[in-house]
């Protein structure tokens, strides 16, 4: 259950919440914002990409842009952190949980019964977890697809040609100032912890040494362990911006500590895609429920991929 006084004090602190994560701002293409106030009072589920933990302000920050109210979709073991106070504050934000790998039959219902209502939209992650990467993306579930088309063939029950659109939603964070010497002094904490004595060399050089020595001493107890589960593509890891060489510091960060460091001031960049409805793949559906699913589940990864520039190379490359 919402409440008015919860989320009028969230709205104020959202921006409190920007300057302490050192963020400078959010920016929004004029592309996307028409395809918001297309989607204004219309039933949609949004589906942006999750590579950080912030995620989730930035999507609510949205929220003021439709002048709309969102319902989001969390972790089930998100709701006990704090001693359960974060748990009872996105609850009256509009969250609800599901428990992940589990066929969580309640939080189904739940949403259905939302999306066929059109009260709310509702906000889900599709790749299930943080990748904590800018330039690549975990893969959509099949089951997260086949989710969303139960939903839109209830909707077409109730309401037969309602429209249900599925909206990627791509999020992107840039660094806006020289981070070198934060990446260094990160990295010297890292080797220290590591005992390498061997400092010198190219940030990229120093990060490379690191981080085949970290694979190297993961032991596999702690590659289930959530702060290790990101590390899942580390062995192919590729620096080619700025942005990927501090996400890669990161994950080395997850693996050895608690918290990462931080390393500058960023904005976020907004990039909302074209909207799917999913109310002409209801048939296709009934039809074949695996084989539909597994298209949408593709349809969503290849849009987030596109809106993320990832196939089309589009990061500019450091200079050296």
């Amino acid at each position: 259950m919402t409440s008015p006084a919860v989320t009028g004090f969230a709205d104020l602190f959202l921006y409190f919440a920007l300057w302490w994560g050192y963020y400078d701002g959010i920016d929004v293409d004029e592309r996307s914002l028409s395809v918001l106030e297309m989607l204004r009072g219309k039933r949609a589920i949004l589906c942006p990409n999750h590579s950080s933990g912030h995620d989730p302000g930035f999507v609510y920050f949205l929220e003021h842009r439709l002048d709309e109210r969102f319902c989001f979709v969390a972790a089930r073991e998100i709701f006990d952190w704090w001693h359960g106070m974060l748990g009872w504050l996105i609850q009256r934000l509009g969250a609800f949980s599901v428990k992940r790998s589990t066929a969580d039959r309640a939080m189904v219902s739940s949403m259905q019964r939302l999306i066929v209502s059109g009260q709310r939209k509702l906000v889900i992650f599709p790749e299930g977890d943080i990748s904590y990467r800018n330039d690549s993306l975990l893969p959509v579930e099949h089951g997260l697809a086949a989710l969303f088309l139960r939903s839109a063939a209830a909707l077409q029950v109730v309401s037969p040609g309602e429209p249900l659109y599925v909206v990627p939603i791509a999020l992107v964070y840039r660094y806006v100032q020289d981070i070198s010497k934060n990446l260094h002094n990160a990295l010297i904490r890292i080797e220290l912890t590591l005992q390498i004595n061997d400092h010198s060399g190219t940030l990229e050089e120093r990060f490379e040494r690191a981080r085949w020595l970290v694979l190297k001493q993961l032991s596999p107890r702690m590659r289930e362990h959530r702060r290790a589960r990101a590390l899942a593509s580390f062995a192919e890891y590729e620096v080619h911006t700025w942005e990927t060489l501090a996400a890669g510091v990161d994950l080395i960060e997850r693996a050895l500590y608690t918290r990462v460091t931080q390393k500058g001031h960023r904005r976020v960049q907004v990039h909302v895609g074209n909207p799917i409805d999913i109310r002409e793949w209801v048939v296709a559906y009934r039809s074949n429920h695996h084989e539909t699913a597994r298209r949408l589940a593709q349809l969503i990864e290849d849009r987030l991929a596109e809106l993320l520039g990832i196939e089309l190379a589009s990061e500019q490359m450091m200079s050296a």
